[in-house]
C-alpha cells in the first residue's frame, strides 16, 4: 500500500528537537569512550600487578642466591662444596645441602603440591614429600605450605636437598685464548658447560670461577669482583659428551653479539670431529632431515617429517679397517640439539661411544625409548639423558615392570599412605637416599 502523504498541517521538527537528537547521540559516544578507558585503564592496573609480581619474585630468587646457569657466581656460592681428587681421573664434589628453585610449569597449574612432586619427581616416597613440606624443606615462593596448596603460574617452588654431583673427568680446562671480552678454552668431555640436572659446581663455568678465584675459601665470602670468571655467558653450545674449542663471553652483550654472527653465519662457523662406525662415504654427504624432540625431560630428539628443519654436512677424512671406524668432518648448518648424533645415526654411522644414539647394547644405556622413560620416572632432577649416571639405572629386565607397579601402588596406596605417614620417623623419612645422612 501506499503510505499516504504527510498533511500539509503537520508542523515540520523543529531546530529544538534536531539539536537534542544530535546532543544525545554526542553524549552516548562520550560515556562509551569514558567506559571504554576506564576498561583500558583497569586492564593495565592488572597487567602491572602482574608485572610487579614476576620482578618480586625475580628479585627474591636473586636475594636468596637463585641458579639460573648464567649470571654473577659469588664467593658464597662457590664455598658451598669442595672439590676432592683422589688420583683416578675424576673431579668429585663433598655432598652438599641446595635449595632447588623451579618456576611453576604451566602443566602443574592448579594442580596440588604433593601431587606434582610425587608424579614429576619420583625419588622419594610420598610420606618424605609429606614430611619435607611440612617441615618447610619444600615451599612455595618461600613460604611453608600445606601438601594440597595448588600451584598458581609464576609461583617459585624451592626444594631443600643433600646434593650428591656425579663426577667428571680431572683433566684440566685449558685456556686457549683470552681477551677483555671473551675467552676460548678447551672443554673435556663429561663437563656440562651451565648447572643442569645433577651438575652444578661439576660445570665448566663453576670450575673456572673455582680455579681462578684468588679470595676462595677466605673470609670474604661475598665479594666476586676479584675473580674475572665470575660472570661467564654461553655464546654456543657444546654437549656435556663433547669435546672441543668453547667461546664465552664475560658480557651479555657480547654474547648476543657473537650468538648473532654464529646464528646468521658470518664470521664465525663451527665444526666437528666425529669417530663413527663403520666405512663412511667418500663422497661429501648433505643430511636436511628435520628433528622433533621426542621426549623434553630426556631431551631425546629423531629424525621426524613432523621436525624443524635441520642441516648437516659431513665429509670423510680417514678411515681405520682394523677397527671398522671413520673419522668425519661435521659441520652443522642449523643449530639443533644433538644434530650432528642424531644425522650420523640417521646415515647409519653412530658415534662410536654414543651412549643414547648408538644402538650397540654394550654402548647404548637404553635399548629403547619406552624404557628410558620409565627409567627417568625413576631418577629426581633430570634436566636431560646425558646427566643421567649408569649407577642410578635399574637393570634393563625389569625397569619397564618395576615403574609401571610403582606409579599403580601409588594411585591406589596414596590414601593408606596418608594416614600411615607417622609410622616411620621423620629422620628416616628424610635420610639422604645417597648417604642416609638425615637432613
Amino acid at each position: 500500500q501506499a503510505t499516504p502523504p504527510l498533511s500539509s498541517s503537520s508542523p515540520p521538527p523543529s531546530s529544538s528537537s534536531l539539536s537534542a537528537h544530535v546532543e544525545i547521540s554526542q553524549t552516548s559516544k562520550k560515556r562509551k569512550i569514558e567506559q571504554d578507558d576506564r576498561e583500558s585503564k583497569h586492564k593495565a592496573r592488572r597487567r602491572d600487578k602482574k608485572m610487579s609480581k614476576k620482578v618480586s619474585l625475580r628479585q627474591h630468587i636473586q636475594d636468596v642466591g637463585g641458579e639460573g646457569g648464567e649470571g654473577i657466581i659469588t664467593n658464597a656460592q662457590l664455598n658451598e662444596a669442595h672439590y676432592v681428587f683422589l688420583g683416578d681421573g675424576l673431579r668429585r664434589v663433598e655432598p652438599y645441602y641446595y635449595e632447588f628453585r623451579v618456576n611453576a610449569k604451566g602443566r602443574w597449574k592448579g594442580q596440588p603440591l604433593i601431587d606434582v612432586f610425587c608424579r614429576e619427581f619420583s625419588h622419594l616416597s610420598r610420606k618424605a614429600y609429606l614430611a619435607k613440606i611440612k617441615l618447610g624443606q619444600i615451599t612455595i615462593n618461600g613460604k611453608t605450605v600445606l601438601p594440597d596448596t595448588k600451584i598458581q603460574q609464576h609461583d617459585v617452588i624451592t626444594h631443600l636437598v643433600h646434593r650428591h654431583e656425579p663426577p667428571v673427568t680431572d683433566r684440566p680446562v685449558t685456556i686457549i685464548s683470552e681477551t677483555d671480552d671473551v675467552i676460548v678454552v678447551d672443554k673435556p668431555a663429561s663437563i656440562p658447560v651451565h648447572p643442569c640436572g645433577r651438575y652444578r659446581h661439576n660445570s665448566l663455568i663453576y670450575i673456572l670461577a673455582h680455579e681462578h678465584n684468588t679470595a676462595l675459601h677466605t673470609s670474604n665470602t661475598t665479594n666476586s669482583n676479584n675473580n674475572r670468571f665470575s660472570s661467564l655467558h654461553g655464546v654456543h653450545r657444546l654437549d656435556r659428551l663433547t669435546s672441543g674449542l668453547l667461546l664465552l663471553a664475560k658480557n651479555p652483550k657480547v654474547a648476543k653479539k657473537y650468538g648473532e654472527q654464529i646464528a646468521d653465519h658470518g664470521s664465525i662457523h663451527k665444526q666437528y670431529i666425529a669417530k663413527v662406525v663403520g666405512d663412511f662415504p667418500s663422497e661429501e654427504i648433505t643430511v636436511d632431515q628435520p628433528i622433533k624432540v621426542v621426549n623434553f625431560r630426556l631431551g631425546f630428539n629423531e629424525v621426524h617429517p613432523d621436525g624443524k628443519p635441520c642441516c648437516t654436512l659431513f665429509s670423510k677424512k680417514s678411515y681405520d679397517p682394523e677397527t671398522n671406524t671413520s673419522i668425519v668432518i661435521c659441520k652443522p648448518v642449523t643449530g639443533r640439539t644433538h644434530q650432528i648424533r642424531i644425522h650420523l645415526k640417521y646415515l647409519g654411522h653412530p658415534i662410536t661411544n654414543d651412549p643414547l644414539y648408538n644402538d650397540d647394547p654394550s654402548v647404548n644405556k637404553l635399548s629403547s625409548l619406552k624404557e628410558a622413560i620409565s627409567r627417568a620416572t625413576m631418577v629426581d632432577d633430570i634436566d636431560s639423558f646425558d646427566s643421567l649416571p649408569p649407577s642410578t639405572l635399574p637393570s634393563s629386565s625389569s625397569s619397564s615392570s618395576t615403574a609401571t607397579s610403582t606409579e599403580q601402588n601409588r594411585n591406589t596406596d596414596k590414601s593408606s599412605e596418608d594416614k600411615d605417614e607417622d609410622k616411620e620417623t621423620e629422620e628416616e623419612l628424610l635420610a639422604c637416599p645417597d648417604c642416609k645422612q638425615p637432613k
